[in-house]
C-alpha cells in the first residue's frame, strides 16, 4: 500500500504543477473541474491541509473564470461538467467551497433552471450523448445534492431522450444527428468526438449504451418516472440485437458501420463499457438472465488476445486506467477470474506512469493523469450509489 500511495502522491503532484495552464479550460474532461473533482475524491479518502488548501484554490479559479466564459451544456465539455464537480465538493465537505458556498450555491441553483429549459426546448435531433448531449446533462442529475432540483433535471432529460428516440415495435434507439459534436474545451478534437454522419452508436461516450447506464442509475436511486424501466427495456433490447457473431473479438461494434469485432477495450467503446451498463441495468431491473449476460459477455472479451485490448494510453476514456477501473468496480459484482491477471498487469504499469520524458500528455480527468490518479487511488471496498461516487460522471457509480 505505501508503494500506491507514493505513486498517487507523485501523480497528483504532477496534476497540480499542469494546472494553473488549464484555465480558461474549465471543463470536466480536460480541465479545472475535472482536476477539483480528483482533489475532493483524494481529500476524501485522505484528507489533508495541503489537499484542502489546492481545493479552495481550484474552486476559486473557478468563480473567478466562469463569468468570462460562454459554455455550452454539457456535462464532460461545458457547463454541467463544472456544476458537476461543485457538487461532488459539496458532497465531500461544504466547507471546502470557502467564502463563495453560498454564491455557488446560488448559481448552482439558477443553472438548474437554464439546463432544464434547454432539455424541454431541445429538438428532436438534439445531440443525446453523455460527452456533451442530453445523457450528460442526466448524469449531472445523479450528483445533484438537492433531491428535487435532481429529479427535474433527470426527468427532463429522460423526457427529451424520449423525443429523440426511433421507437420500433418492441424497441427504441437513438441515432447522432450527424451535427459536429463540441470538444473538450482545450480546441483540440478527441478522436471519438469528430463529426459523424448520423450513425447508430453503441458505445457509452457518445451511444445508445450511455443511455442505458443513465436510465439504470437514475431507476436505482429513484429519480426516473414510471415509464423509466419501459424505456431502459427498450433500449437493451435494440442493443442486444446489435450482437457480432460469437467469434469476433469483440461483441458489440462501436457502431452499425463499424467492422464487426473491431471496438477495443475500454470505457467509450467496446464490450467492457456495455457490461458495465449492463451490470447496473440487471441491478436496477432485478433481472437475473441480464446478469448472466453481462458477465459472459465480459469473461469472453477477456480471453481475447492483448493486442485487440488496443490499449495505447493510460487515460480513463479509452486507456489503462479506464480499465482498472470499471474492471475492480464489476469484480466487487461478480467473479470475474479473467479479470485478475489484466487488473495487476496494468495497474502495475500505471505505477510507473508516466514515464520519463513523457511530458505531453494533459493534467485532465478524462485522458490525462487526473483519471489515472483517481483510478488508483480507489479502495477495494465497494462504494454504493447512496454516497455519491465520484465517477457517476462515467456512469460507473455503484
Amino acid at each position: 500500500m505505501p508503494t500506491i500511495d507514493n505513486d498517487i502522491a507523485r501523480l497528483e503532484l504532477l496534476v497540480q504543477a499542469r494546472a494553473p495552464s488549464l484555465a480558461p479550460n474549465l471543463g470536466l474532461a480536460s480541465g479545472v473541474a475535472g482536476v477539483v473533482l480528483m482533489q475532493a475524491r483524494l481529500y476524501q479518502l485522505r484528507p489533508t491541509a495541503a489537499r484542502r488548501e489546492c481545493i479552495a484554490r481550484l474552486v476559486a479559479d473557478l468563480v473567478a473564470h466562469l463569468p468570462r466564459q460562454h459554455l455550452a451544456p454539457g456535462l464532460w465539455t461545458g457547463l454541467a461538467g463544472i456544476l458537476y464537480a461543485f457538487e461532488f465538493v459539496r458532497r465531500v465537505d461544504p466547507a471546502l467551497l470557502g467564502d463563495d458556498g453560498d454564491d455557488i450555491a446560488g448559481f448552482v441553483l439558477d443553472m438548474d433552471a437554464v439546463l432544464c429549459q434547454f432539455m424541454r426546448n431541445a429538438p428532436g435531433d438534439a445531440n443525446y450523448d453523455l460527452i456533451s448531449g442530453i445523457s450528460g446533462l442526466g448524469a449531472y442529475a445523479l450528483m445533484r445534492t438537492d433531491r428535487t432540483a435532481a429529479q427535474a433535471i433527470f426527468q427532463a432529460a429522460e423526457h427529451a431522450l424520449g423525443t429523440a428516440a426511433e421507437r420500433g415495435h418492441d424497441s427504441w434507439t437513438w441515432k447522432t444527428a450527424g451535427k459536429h459534436i463540441p470538444g473538450n474545451g482545450s480546441g483540440q478534437q478527441q478522436p471519438q468526438q469528430q463529426q459523424r454522419d448520423g450513425r447508430y452508436d453503441l458505445g457509452v461516450a457518445h451511444g445508445v449504451a450511455g443511455v442505458i447506464g443513465l436510465l439504470s442509475l437514475g431507476l436505482r436511486v429513484g429519480l426516473g418516472s414510471p415509464d423509466t424501466g419501459t424505456m431502459l427495456r427498450y433500449a437493451i433490447d435494440w442493443l442486444l440485437a446489435q450482437e457480432n457473431p460469437p467469434a469476433a473479438h469483440s461483441r458489440f461494434p462501436s457502431t452499425l458501420t463499424a467492422p464487426a469485432g473491431s471496438s477495443r477495450l475500454g470505457w467509450c467503446y467496446g464490450d467492457l463499457g456495455i457490461a458495465m451498463v449492463l451490470a447496473a441495468a440487471a441491478q436496477a431491473l432485478d433481472d437475473l438472465r441480464l446478469d448472466t449476460y453481462w458477465q459472459t459477455l465480459l469473461e469472453a472479451r477477456l480471453r481475447q488476445p492483448d493486442s485487440s485490448f488496443v490499449l495505447d494510453s493510460p487515460g480513463l476514456c479509452h486507456g489503462k486506467s479506464g480499465v482498472v477501473h470499471l474492471l475492480a468496480g464489476l469484480a466487487r459484482r461478480a467473479d470475474l477470474p479473467a479479470a485478475t491477471a489484466l487488473t495487476a498487469r496494468l495497474r502495475a504499469e500505471l505505477a510507473h506512469a508516466p514515464k520519463e520524458g513523457d511530458d505531453g500528455r494533459g493534467a485532465g480527468l478524462l485522458e490525462g493523469w487526473a483519471g489515472v490518479a483517481l483510478a488508483l487511488a480507489e479502495p477495494d471496498e465497494s462504494t454504493p450509489l447512496s454516497a455519491r461516487p465520484w465517477d457517476l460522471c462515467l456512469l460507473a457509480g455503484g
